[in-house]
């Protein structure tokens, strides 16, 4: 999992930030900001935007006569705050345009990532303890891995 956390945090410092960059209003996505696992918002107050790259399900999917594909179910989530409420609530529409874009670009992925495929975005417009403070976006991934299985490999190794 820490492999997929990698490419998916180079690919939104990478891919996505090039597209935001294009986009007016919308902050690049910043390295120190990208955690992997759940976010205490309270250890970054003043950040504008926040990612979560967050592991939820893993399963053995199909593969072929030498290798295994493990499936992973992968939640990215990205907060916005330090504006108002009318600009967070846009902003974070913005964001997942731009991530589910890049996403659906993509075709080569580093490693031993097969595919990235989109599934899904639920939006929480009033996300913080005070009204109007934050918005979020969780995008639901499933990240498709090769594992290599053929055991002549392993007696050549």
């Amino acid at each position: 999992m820490d492999g997929i956390y990698e490419t998916l945090k180079n690919f939104l410092l990478n891919e996505v930030n090039e597209r935001i960059a294009a986009e007016s209003g919308l902050s690049p996505f910043d390295e120190k900001h990208i955690i992997f696992g759940l976010v205490d918002v309270t250890k970054y107050s003043g950040a504008k935007v926040l990612v979560s790259v967050l592991p939820e399900h893993q399963e053995m999917g199909i593969g072929n006569a030498d290798q295994t594909v493990m499936s992973n179910d992968v939640l990215i989530t990205i907060i916005c705050g330090a504006d108002t409420f009318d600009k967070v609530q846009k902003k974070v529409v913005l964001y997942a345009k731009e991530v589910e874009a890049a996403i659906l670009e993509e075709t080569q992925w580093p490693g031993t990532i097969e595919s990235v495929r989109f599934e899904s975005a639920d939006f929480t417009f009033d996300a913080g303890n005070i009204s109007g403070q934050l918005s979020a976006v969780e995008i639901k991934l499933t990240v498709d891995t090769v594992l290599d299985t053929d055991p002549l490999d392993e007696m050549f190794d």
